[in-house]
Order: structure tokens, then sequence, then C-alpha cells
């Protein structure tokens, strides 16, 4: 996984921010607009949540897995539910 020291202030897991640079990418866009706005002209804010979730259970091992990921200082994005399964 990538290390973004420079976000650091963000109290973001890394997992997300390399997950909306994917997006941004993705959607022609800046990861600025979609860390602030928490969606894209081609994505709103569910399926951004729904990518970033994808974009984590693709590139983070099993093992490796968090319950959730920090989005800001308040959104947590949800990656193993209670019981320990992946969703």
């Amino acid at each position: 996984m990538t290390e973004y020291p420079e976000y650091d202030g963000l109290n973001t897991d890394n997992e997300i921010i390399d997950a909306l640079f994917d997006i941004a990418e993705r959607d022609n866009t800046t990861f600025k607009q979609v860390w602030e706005d928490g969606y894209t002209e081609k994505h709103n804010a569910e399926e951004v949540s729904e990518l970033v979730k994808f974009h984590i259970l693709k590139n983070v091992k099993t093992e490796d897995l968090k319950e959730y990921y920090k989005w800001g200082c308040c959104e947590k994005i949800w990656i193993i539910e209670k019981e320990n399964s992946r969703i």
C-alpha cells in the first residue's frame, strides 16, 4: 500500500487516500474534490463509498483488512461486518 505522509493531517487512512486517487483519476476530477465532497460528477456519495470498499478489498490482503477505515475525522468506511465476514 502506498504511504501518503503529505496527507497525514487529513486523519484519513492511506487505503482510503489510495482509493480516492484511483476514483478521481477514473472520473477525471481531483483527489481534493472527491475527498472533500465525497462524490464526483459520475458517482454519487453512496457509489463512491462502495468504490472505496471495492478498491480496499481488491488491494489489501484479507489477513490485513481492518474492520473499518477512517475518511477524515468523522467518516468510517466499514469493510468487515461484526461477524468478521467480508462484505
